[in-house]
């Protein structure tokens, strides 16, 4: 594999960036590097194309390559067991996946491999970085495992590997915001509060922060400092549904309910296919009086 592959990948030319991967590995059907290479470019993608949340189709390509990326990345594993880059990208792609608990075993396997060389940066990581900057593995490799760990419902390891990722990096806003995550699945709504603006502080343009931020403070009952997370999360992504719902919620909490009514209606017409939206305007009828309209409204859930 040329650096120019690489470089079609950094500057968004994905469609020459995977024409090329496959080429490549269509004559060195073998070699880890081409099939990491590959799977690293189609997670990226699925992920890209989750976050969009667009039509059905969109859905369902996202379902192929995701499959695509996890063989590729297990291939990639296979091929260079000694390689922590690809039990790294492996591991994500399998969390993504929804293999949580497989993911943490594969992303601990990255870890000892990472220690064993004392934290230097691989061969795959430098020649896919490009050039670019290279990150610190061990803060990004015990974060990610955190995350994994939180999904999965293992809450005091994933404490503690972000307490670690943490000390490591202290700057690492998402590091904060996955520690906030983990205390509030704790049930300690003030510390995670905490964490969740030590995240604003280091990533003031993260709207998921501020959203989540606005949840967890709702549940303290700290009403007008939860509205305004959510309106803050609005400003900086107005197409995050949840937000608008949430703050239809805490509209509703300061019996605001026109208002809430509208970040209903926005939240249903930015992700339709949802019924909880829905689900919330049949609420919001039932609770005007207007029996008929929640029926129509639960149709639609």
């Amino acid at each position: 594999m040329c650096i120019r592959d690489s470089t079609y990948a950094q500057q968004g030319q994905h469609e020459q960036a995977l024409k090329s991967y496959r080429a490549a590995l269509a004559l060195e059907p073998h070699n880890a590097l081409y099939h990491g290479a590959l799977g690293c470019l189609l997670r990226k993608l699925a992920a890209r194309e989750q976050d969009l949340r667009e039509a059905r189709v969109l859905a369902h390509r996202l379902k192929e390559g995701l499959e695509e990326a996890v063989a590729h990345l297990w291939r990639a594993h296979e091929l260079a067991p000694q390689e922590d880059r690809w039990a790294y990208e492996y591991g994500l792609a399998l969390t993504f996946a929804g293999c949580h608990e497989e993911s943490a075993e594969v992303l601990r396997m990255a870890i000892d491999r990472a220690q064993q060389r004392q934290w230097t940066s691989s061969a795959a990581w430098k020649l896919l970085a490009n050039g670019m900057p290279l990150p610190v593995l061990e803060p990004l490799y015990r974060r990610t495992l955190g995350s994994v760990l939180r999904e999965g419902g293992h809450l005091a390891a994933a404490h503690a590997e972000l307490a670690r990722a943490i000390a490591q990096a202290p700057q690492d806003a998402e590091a904060h915001h996955e520690l906030g995550l983990v205390l509030e699945a704790e049930g300690e709504l003030e510390e995670a509060a905490v964490a969740l603006r030590a995240a604003i502080e280091r990533d003031v343009h993260q709207p998921a922060y501020y959203h989540r931020l606005g949840l967890v403070l709702r549940q303290l009952g700290r009403t007008e400092e939860a509205l305004e997370a959510q309106q803050q999360a609005i400003a900086r992504s107005g197409g995050l549904a949840v937000a608008h719902a949430a703050l239809g919620d805490t509209l509703m909490d300061l019996g605001r309910d026109d208002e809430a009514r509208r970040s209903y209606k926005r939240a249903s017409q930015l992700d339709p296919s949802s019924p909880q939206y829905y689900d919330r305007l049949a609420r919001w009828a039932y609770r005007q009086g207007r029996y008929d309209e929640a029926e129509q409204e639960m149709i639609q859930a």
